[in-house]
Parts: structure tokens; C-alpha cells; sequence
């Protein structure tokens, strides 16, 4: 038979005994959660600062906007290109720098909406206004980061200069032209003597 003290004694005191089981082990999960969550951040923060790091060393224009298309991040080499400072970019609106762009600030997060379709991942040429009201073409590479929900929460540009080399080829396609519609023969030759090419007469 039960000894009747024990029995008792389990009877008066044995739900305060399994609430404190459960508590500990409610509380033992929180604090595990916790924990997980904060080594998650510290990871990402890790991330964050080497990937900001790289895109300040890297000989590229280099931008990370907002999902409202506010300048987050910018880099060096972009600021010396458009003749900006950094103080003058960050917050700001990345569209007021596109001269092209009929977007407004108010609907770039449509604009993007339209520009995740093509991936997370894409490439496109576009134009910058400098300080001093020149233009600048650039060749971007498109990179577009996620949220928890999928939902796009920042975009990183990376942009190589290509107004020089876009110049030249407008202008050996004015030559190529030229040649192609003169009266004359025009005959060029390699440094061996093959001729490469005679226009049409």
C-alpha cells in the first residue's frame, strides 16, 4: 500500500513540482531560440561587414538601394566618378541620378517589382548624371536580395564605366560608314600584306 506521508506529500505538492518542470523547460526553449536568433544576426552582421568591405575595395561603382530605392551603401569608385560626396547619396533617391528614367521615387518599388521577373540576377546599361551635369554609361550587374518573406528588400549594383568604349564604337561605326559609301577603294591590309578587307564600290 502507498506509504500515506509520501502519497501526501506527492498529492499537495506534485502539480507545483510539474509546473516547475514545464516552466524550466518553456524557459530552457526560449532561451535556446534566443540564443540561435542572436548567433544568427552576429553571422549575418559577419557577412554584412565583409561584403561591404569587398564592395568598397572592388574597382567598380558599387550602390546598395532600399526597397523604396534609397542609396543604403555606395562606394568610393562611384563617388569619384560622379564627382558626389558621400554625405550628398546616402538616403537619397536613387532615381533622381538617372537622367533616363521615367520612374519616380514613389513608384520604385514597382520599378522593382518589374525588374525581379527577370531573375534575381541581370545586366543592363544605363546612364548616371555626374555632379557637374555630364553622363556617365554605365554596364550594371543587377543583384537582388530577399527578406524573410521573399519580398525584395535591397538591390546591389555593380557597374563598370563604359562611356569611353561606347564613344569609340560609335565612332568606328561612323568610320565603318564612311569607308563603306566612298567613291574610292579602300583596301586595308594586315602587317604581312593579306588584305582584310575592300569596301564595295
Amino acid at each position: 500500500m502507498l506509504d500515506t506521508p509520501r502519497y501526501e506529500f506527492l498529492k499537495n505538492n506534485g502539480p507545483n513540482y510539474l509546473f516547475t518542470l514545464v516552466l524550466i523547460f518553456i524557459v530552457s526553449v526560449v532561451f535556446s531560440k534566443i540564443r540561435q536568433r542572436h548567433e544568427a544576426v552576429l553571422l549575418q552582421n559577419t557577412y554584412e561587414s565583409s561584403f561591404r568591405r569587398v564592395l568598397e575595395d572592388i574597382q567598380m561603382a558599387a550602390v546598395i538601394l532600399d526597397r523604396r530605392g534609397r542609396i543604403i551603401f555606395c562606394n568610393d569608385y562611384l563617388l569619384d566618378l560622379i564627382g558626389y560626396q558621400r554625405s550628398e547619396l546616402l538616403n537619397e533617391n536613387w532615381i533622381d541620378l538617372l537622367p533616363e528614367n521615367e520612374d519616380t521615387p514613389a513608384e520604385f518599388s514597382l520599378y522593382l517589382s518589374r525588374q525581379a521577373h527577370l531573375g534575381l540576377h541581370h545586366n543592363s546599361e544605363g546612364h548616371l548624371s555626374c555632379k557637374n551635369r555630364e553622363k556617365r554609361l554605365l554596364a550594371w550587374n543587377h543583384t537582388y536580395s530577399l527578406d524573410e518573406g521573399d519580398e525584395i528588400s535591397s538591390v546591389t549594383y555593380l557597374g563598370r564605366d563604359i562611356t569611353e568604349q561606347r564613344d569609340i564604337e560609335e565612332q568606328l561605326i561612323k568610320l565603318s560608314q564612311a569607308v563603306e559609301q566612298s567613291p574610292n577603294t579602300v583596301m586595308i591590309t594586315n602587317a604581312r600584306g593579306d588584305i582584310e578587307y575592300v569596301n564595295p564600290k
